[in-house]
Parts: C-alpha cells; sequence; structure tokens
C-alpha cells in the first residue's frame, strides 16, 4: 500500500513540474494527491502551476487564426483582422470570422476546443453540488445567466439536462432559456 501511495506522489509531482501542467485533464486529482498524500500546501501547487505555464494551447490557436486568415480572401482576412475580441462579442469573445452578411464562422480549432470543454463538462457535472447553489437560496450566479445568453453554452446546458433530468438547476437554466426566447433558436 505504501509503495502505490509513494508510486501516485512521484507521479502526481512529475505531471505538476511539466509544462503547461494545468492543462492536464486530470489536474485536479494531481492537486489532490499532492495535498493529501504529499502534504503539499495550496500556495505551493498553484505557485508551480503559474511558473510551468507556457500557454502552448494558447500558441496553436494563434497559429490557427493566422492559417485560416492566411486561407481565407483578402476581404474576408480584412473583416477578420478588424473585428474586436473584447469578450462582448456574440460568441462570448471566441474569434469570429464575420461574413459580408453579418454572420460569423467560428474557427474549426475554436469548434474542437467547445466540444472536448463540453464532454469534461458532461462527464464532471455533479448533480447534487449543481443544485447546491439553488437549495442554498443565494441568487443565481452571473456565470449562470452569461452561459444562457450563448449559442454554444445554451447548447451544453441542454445537453446535460438530457443526460440529468431531476436537476433543479439544470431545469432552472431550461426554463430561463425558454423564457427568454432563445427556444426558438437553432442549436
Amino acid at each position: 500500500m505504501k509503495n502505490t501511495l509513494d508510486e501516485n506522489v512521484v507521479r502526481a509531482e512529475e505531471a505538476i513540474n511539466c509544462k503547461d501542467s494545468v492543462m492536464e485533464q486530470n489536474i485536479f486529482d494531481i492537486i489532490e494527491i499532492l495535498i493529501k498524500e504529499a502534504g503539499w500546501k495550496p500556495e505551493t501547487i498553484v505557485q508551480r502551476l503559474v511558473d510551468n505555464y507556457v500557454g502552448y494551447a494558447q500558441m496553436c490557436h494563434l497559429v490557427s487564426c493566422w492559417l485560416a486568415i492566411a486561407k481565407s480572401t483578402s476581404s474576408e482576412a480584412a473583416l477578420f483582422s478588424t473585428t474586436q475580441f473584447d469578450g462582448t462579442s456574440t460568441l462570448n469573445g471566441l474569434h469570429v470570422m464575420n461574413k459580408p452578411d453579418g454572420s460569423g464562422i467560428l474557427l474549426e480549432a475554436e469548434r474542437v476546443l467547445i466540444d472536448k470543454l463540453s464532454l469534461v463538462i458532461r462527464k464532471r457535472f455533479n448533480k447534487s453540488a449543481a443544485d447546491e447553489l439553488l437549495d442554498k437560496g443565494i441568487e443565481v450566479p452571473a456565470w449562470i445567466v452569461e452561459m444562457i445568453q450563448f449559442n454554444m453554452w445554451r447548447k451544453v446546458l441542454i445537453e446535460l439536462f438530457d443526460e440529468n433530468r431531476g436537476s433543479a438547476l439544470l431545469g432552472y437554466c431550461l426554463r430561463r432559456i425558454s423564457k427568454l426566447g432563445y427556444h426558438r433558436c437553432n442549436i
């Protein structure tokens, strides 16, 4: 038993010392091992995550944006390069190549990222913990209100509801989506 614990700690320490370790799929498990089994302090873990952050995923995203611009026509590239990405975009700050008719195209790299993120959210969703947000009688968190405003997040909420029909929080989200008229939108 002791050897297994030691092996877990060694693997967790190796993982947290990697570049961009914050992006590890099982980072929460790694953090838990380091705190509970290795006795690390949370401040030490946070500092290690910060120190090892490089941003490879963001660099790849930037290159994919450049490739999208390079493959586009000159008028599309001009529209793309002048678009403001200040978080107020109709796609929640995601890079969009605007077409002359005013619609936008979500870049393929971001679509893949959103799909992967959606899978992780659906896998890790905890109905009890989510419903506690409403049970505590506190105001609905602002991030839920923001999620409902964006098509891609509404889709995630609807998929979550389909998999967790009894969730009070997700039921609230669906009622809110409907009340705001988004149920008529193509998802």
